[in-house]
């Protein structure tokens, strides 16, 4: 597959080049995990659907049985965004974990390593078939994420040092909207480790571990 964009997902954002996607301008970042079209899973359909993905001869496979209640159009979806993402895998020679579902190994232009790339202390990103994981551990973490988010030629001039590549993007209210809503989650949850996830449809969510 030739990779004609990069996504720029998550607070690593450093452009998980492995989904051919369609550039979409936003000036808002949905405030919940449902506000996604009927083209797109929310997170709470990724959550329901995962547990049926497995991994198999390095490629994901979706399993669903027959009585489950998830519709005919989400498994459609499904299935198209992991054919998306294996062959995305295949062409770039790439490695799933078959016990964690996580994508571990990239080629050496995106300067990722088993799967984690660590953008500064508390800080790391994991990339599965759905889209990314940020996980922090501090809140000095969460601080620098915010910042940069918020000045949007820092996330620019962050992805340009680190992948070399030209990276299409949302735009700065996207950054801001979704700096604004990390900040609150963490002020919320200050003593604690959290993550934010940000599926295909470019929707944030957030949780601990």
């Amino acid at each position: 597959m030739k990779i004609k964009k990069y996504v720029l997902l998550g607070a690593a954002t450093l452009a998980f080049a492995i989904i051919n996607v369609n550039h979409v301008q936003a000036a808002t970042v949905p405030q919940s995990s449902q506000q996604v079209s009927d083209n797109s899973l929310s997170q709470n359909d990724i959550s329901e659907i995962d547990q049926y993905v497995n991994v198999k001869n390095n490629e994901f496979v979706l399993n669903i049985p027959e009585n489950t209640n998830i519709s005919v159009n989400k498994i459609r979806l499904a299935q198209q965004q992991i054919k998306n993402i294996n062959n995305g895998i295949k062409s770039n020679n790439l490695l799933i974990d078959p016990e964690t579902k996580e994508i571990v190994q990239y080629n050496p232009y995106t300067m990722f390593i088993q799967g984690a790339f660590s953008i500064r202390p508390g800080l790391q990103a994991k990339w599965f078939w759905w889209g990314q994981r940020s996980y922090y551990s501090s809140n000095a973490a969460v601080a620098y994420t915010v910042n940069k988010y918020s000045h949007y030629n820092d996330v620019l001039g962050l992805i340009s040092h680190v992948t070399k590549y030209k990276i299409a993007t949302f735009g700065s209210l996207y950054y801001k909207g979704l700096a604004m809503q990390l900040q609150n989650y963490n002020n919320t949850h200050r003593n604690k480790r959290i993550y934010m996830d940000i599926n295909w449809a470019y929707v944030p969510s957030f949780g601990t571990w």
